[in-house]
């Protein structure tokens, strides 16, 4: 969350995408004074510098948090003091699943502190825009275990009722025998979670191949990609829709990434 930047992801759009069944235990992190000090450090010419929050800025958008916490029946606490690398990496670790904001994330995109950024945290992202809507699901398999982890962390974590939407797979191209038995595998497993699935082999660098297959179907996605992927999308020197758009993405992530 930053209080800089008005208005947050809602703890509803949230719930609203999670399993049911699971206890939600929610935990705030401000992090607008943590950003400033990366992107001073990066020593960028031309770099925005968000501005840190000011405690009664904090203190309102904790008292909402609590009160729409209240409401939706789930538990949540705020993170004081100063957030650092080590504060980020403890807190991770024992997360199921980080949210970001998706206009937090934009301040950083082309400043070349991500890469740190990410190192710090130890489990699986999800960047959420303010308009979290998801008609749809794009799975990336490179080849790598782990987008093979972010599909399965989606089926355990997400609402099962995302599996009925149409679900388009990119594969990339298998360079070896192994690699062909591991996306026959891989699409044998996820077909027996989602009916309406499509297969399109990626012809050209990932985050282009995404980038086109959301220009030419225009229903807003939900990405799911491995730590691969997810550094690739991150890091890009180009403008995209993922990232720089309103596009929901899931980055399979853990203790050994990036």
């Amino acid at each position: 969350m930053d209080p800089e930047h008005p208005p947050q992801v809602s703890l509803e759009n949230v719930t609203a995408i999670l399993n049911t069944t699971h206890h939600k235990f929610l935990t705030g992190i401000s992090i607008s004074g943590y950003l400033k000090k990366k992107l001073v450090f990066a020593d960028k010419k031309n770099s925005t510098v968000p501005k840190s929050s000011t405690f009664e800025a904090r203190a309102e958008v904790e008292i909402g948090l609590e009160q729409e916490a209240k409401q939706l029946g789930v538990k949540f606490s705020m993170t004081r003091g100063e957030i650092d690398d080590t504060t980020l990496s403890t807190l991770s670790s024992v997360a199921d699943l980080l949210i970001i904001n998706e206009k937090v994330l934009q301040q950083l995109l082309r400043q070349g502190i991500l890469s740190e950024l990410m190192e710090s945290i130890v489990c699986p992202i999800l960047t959420l825009p303010m308009n979290g809507h998801i008609a749809r699901l794009v799975m990336v398999q490179d080849g790598t275990l782990s987008s093979v982890h972010a599909v399965k962390h989606f089926l355990r974590l997400f609402r099962r009722e995302l599996r009925s939407l149409p679900a388009h797979v990119l594969v990339s191209e298998p360079e070896n025998r192994k690699d062909i038995q591991g996306e026959k595998v891989f699409i044998d497993y996820i077909k027996m979670f989602f009916n309406d699935l499509g297969i399109q082999l990626m012809c050209d660098h990932l985050v282009n191949s995404l980038t086109k297959n959301i220009k030419d179907i225009p229903e807003p996605p939900l990405v799911i990609v491995g730590e691969s992927g997810g550094c690739q999308m991150l890091n890009s020197s180009k403008k995209n829709p993922i990232l720089d758009g309103e596009i929901p993405t899931l980055i399979f992530k853990n203790a050994h990434s990036f």
